[in-house]
């Protein structure tokens, strides 16, 4: 239900937020599908991020998994991220870039609730550390302004999205904080013009977002009586999907087996982006049984 807003409800509102639409009294969340070309399974993943990620606030013991969207080009990937970013927090910021810097990121981490990054090609093992710290929740001190001694913490805590033709997460402890998903080319489908696709969504905007607060509904529901099969790193994502499987009536363990599938292949191309381990793996498919045993120096010359 709608409840209106008392003086014990507090709320910060930045000047670059804008309005979510007034949910409609009918959900129909399989509209947005029209608006991207994904595989089914992944479908469920993005729909299982966004409703957890529109649950959950930003409090202590809040883990936010990043979407790491991939594609080729002409897939849809940045209309992708606004659809998304208008769903779930519009602002008048939209798909920014990657920041450069360790207060950049605060800036854009602490005035908004999700933040989607654009056509990123790589990260470096600092800006890896740092995106893990965004899933998680923690601080980045600094010198206060005029200051010699007095130490102020910035919040590092937000939903992000990264975007890029590539596989760019080549740091195991972020792949892992993960939900990879693959936009697939519109082959087979005539292609319409963005305008065209972000129109259609706004007519439909609020059906979808009825849709989504649906689903959170059902699946705190069953939130309290559901256990994930097999949790993953991010456990507070496993078990909202354990309970979506109930809420969908889907038999335990579906939702979360794609999830789990999902990182496990995201795991393996971050290892294929290191050249010594993507040359082993070659290495090993063409010996018998996949084992082979000698010295460290005959194994480089094997790989060379």
């Amino acid at each position: 239900e709608l409840v209106p807003a008392t003086g014990s409800i507090l709320f910060e509102r930045h000047s670059s937020m804008l309005p979510l639409p007034v949910p409609a009294e009918e959900g129909d969340w399989s509209l947005v599908y029209a608006c991207w070309n994904l595989h089914p399974v992944q479908q469920i993943l993005v729909r299982a991020w966004c409703s957890y990620t529109l649950a959950h606030c930003k409090r202590p013991g809040t883990t936010f998994p990043l979407l790491f969207v991939t594609g080729p080009q002409g897939a849809g990937k940045s209309v992708f991220c606004r659809i998304l970013l208008s769903l779930l927090c519009p602002s008048a910021s939209g798909i920014q870039a990657l920041p450069r810097t360790e207060k950049d990121l605060v800036l854009a981490t602490q005035r908004a609730h999700v933040v989607a990054f654009d056509n990123v090609r790589l990260l470096s093992p600092a800006t890896s550390d740092l995106l893990c710290i965004v899933s998680t929740g923690g601080s980045l001190p600094s010198r206060k302004l005029y200051s010699d001694s007095t130490v102020i913490d910035h919040r590092l805590h937000a939903a992000v999205i990264l975007n890029g033709l590539h596989y760019f997460v080549n740091q195991q402890d972020l792949a892992q904080r993960c939900v990879p998903i693959h936009l697939q080319t519109l082959e087979g489908r005539p292609r319409r013009a963005e305008n065209e696709i972000l129109d259609q969504f706004q007519r439909d905007r609020p059906r979808i977002l009825r849709g989504l607060l649906d689903t959170i509904a059902a699946v705190l529901k069953q939130l309290p009586s559901v256990k994930p099969i097999n949790p993953e790193r991010l456990y507070g994502f496993s078990i909202w999907l354990a309970a979506m499987e109930r809420a969908d009536g889907i038999p335990d363990g579906v939702y979360q087996s794609a999830y789990s599938d999902a990182l496990d292949e995201g795991m393996l191309d971050a290892l294929l982006e290191d050249p010594v381990a993507a040359a082993v793996l070659e290495f090993l498919d063409k010996v018998p049984n996949g084992r082979w045993s000698e010295s460290p120096s005959a194994l480089l010359e094997e790989l060379d």
